[in-house]
């Protein structure tokens, strides 16, 4: 069986529909808060992406 190759370009793109300004999203606020029992990493991850999706909106 050939593997199925998947469509290259803009068709894998998800939109990203939440506006720039949105406030911080509960999830967000629960990630910050487990980040004071020493999961900082897997936190800033998140938030990392977040504001890269934030970026690529104002941009």
């Amino acid at each position: 069986m050939k593997p199925i190759a998947a469509p290259i370009g803009p068709a894998i793109e998800a939109p990203i529909t939440a506006p720039a300004t949105a406030p911080p999203a509960p999830e967000l606020e629960e990630l910050l808060h487990f980040s004071h029992m020493g999961h900082l990493t897997k936190v800033q991850e998140t938030i990392d992406l977040t504001l890269n999706q934030s970026f690529l909106v104002i941009n």
